[in-house]
């Protein structure tokens, strides 16, 4: 049974062309960094016109981020991830965007 972010994922992502089997592995994929602690906020396809691959947007704290370390060293769809710190306001909250093949 899926969770509700993997269905509002789904929802979001099933007019972005992708195979039925390679959204759902990418989609799960995704999904474990939210129930790891880093809220997905984004989601969008990447390749024109066929898409290859999902590029994610999460916010979280710092354990959140050790999470999100944690799980690349797991996940062989990892192709990229960059980190932003929020900055001086919320040094705190890390923005970070995951890319997955």
């Amino acid at each position: 049974m899926a969770t509700k972010i993997e269905t509002d994922l789904l929802t979001a992502l099933k007019h972005g062309s992708f195979k039925k089997e390679h959204l759902n592995e990418l989609v799960t994929s995704a999904a474990a960094f939210h129930d790891k602690g880093a809220k997905v906020v984004g989601a969008f396809p990447i390749g024109i016109p066929n898409p290859d691959s999902l590029q994610i947007e999460t916010i979280s704290d710092a354990a959140g981020l050790g999470h999100i370390v944690d799980i690349l060293t797991k996940n062989p769809r990892i192709v990229g991830v960059e980190v932003f710190p929020k900055g001086i306001l919320n040094p705190e909250i890390f923005l970070t965007t995951i890319k997955l093949r």
